[in-house]
């Protein structure tokens, strides 16, 4: 069974978002939304925070990238593997039921060789009693 290939990963695309939002959050920073007056290494300490979360999460998702394609290989294998099994079985089950009518072709016609047709019907003018 041919296997359709999906792309799921778009790291590039995944890896400019990550380089986006640390620009992003390293102009916030240096900005600054509050009106308090903050020293330099507390910025600095806090814009490392920010870089350190964000490589982190970086780290994550690509381990969970890693991780769905491999599920994802794992359910495509299971599902060769199931359509093979049945296939197997339908294959099984043609021949058995070939062998079964096999031997019940002879019975038959050793049936209707050793009784003649009508010899089930009653005897013309024998009338059953009801009880």
């Amino acid at each position: 069974m041919d296997r359709v290939a999906i792309p799921i990963s778009d790291d590039l695309d995944l890896d400019a978002l990550m380089v986006r939002v640390r620009d992003a959050a390293r102009g916030g920073a240096a900005r600054g939304g509050a009106l308090q007056v903050q020293s330099a290494s507390d910025e600095t300490a806090r814009e490392l925070d920010l870089i350190r979360e964000l490589e982190e999460q970086s780290a994550w998702n690509e381990h969970a990238r890693q991780a769905l394609m491999a599920l994802t290989d794992a359910i495509r294998a299971l599902r060769d593997d199931w359509a093979e099994v049945q296939a197997g079985l339908r294959r099984e089950v043609a021949q058995l039921t070939a062998q079964v009518e096999q031997l019940r072709a002879p019975a038959r016609t050793r049936r209707k060789a050793a009784s003649p047709r009508g010899s089930g019907t009653r005897r013309p003018g024998v009338t059953r009693k009801r009880r």
